[in-house]
């Protein structure tokens, strides 16, 4: 088993070869699911797996915690480096593992659900889950696939109406 931490070069056209440390639970008896879990800003993705505890709620599941740029925050709105690298991960992952997009959720909270719709947007998920986020990105939100999003209108950090 991989469990654990998991550094794997990622080479982006724009940006060169990008080395992040990410958190990966890989089950003994995986069912072929797999889900991405983004972190809000300043975590990181083993402090994450910690509180979110998605390996107890999906033991045979694959789960990828995947890791922010150097200074803790996603870039889910500006430049294209995190989600490109987010992206190039996923599937690196799905190679590694023999899986399906369509088997596969990405799952973020506060700026790493931002992340999650962006991403989303890219690639073929069953479902996309954003806790605390809304899509702030200058591409069109194009996603087809199911999406559950959780917001509170009092919530004083990421407004209900986006902005």
């Amino acid at each position: 088993m991989l469990n654990g931490v998991y550094s794997m070069p990622v080479y982006l056209e724009n940006d060169g070869i990008q080395w992040r440390q990410n958190a990966v639970d890989e089950p003994s008896n995986p069912d072929g699911t797999w889900l991405v879990a983004l972190h809000g800003g300043y975590g990181n993705p083993f402090g994450f797996r910690i509180t979110d505890k998605l390996y107890e709620s999906f033991p045979n599941s694959h789960i990828l915690h995947g890791s922010a740029n150097d200074s803790k925050l996603w870039d889910y709105k500006n430049t294209t480096l995190d989600v490109d690298y987010l992206e190039s991960m996923c599937n690196k992952f799905v190679a590694l593992y023999d899986l399906n997009y369509s088997d596969g959720f990405v799952i973020g909270v506060s700026q790493g659900a931002m992340m999650a719709l962006r991403l989303a947007n890219r690639l073929p998920f069953n479902c996309v889950v954003s806790v605390s986020g809304t899509y702030n990105s200058p591409e069109a939100f194009t996603y087809g696939g199911k999406v559950l999003m959780v917001n509170s209108l009092q919530d004083r950090v990421i407004p209900y109406a986006g902005n």
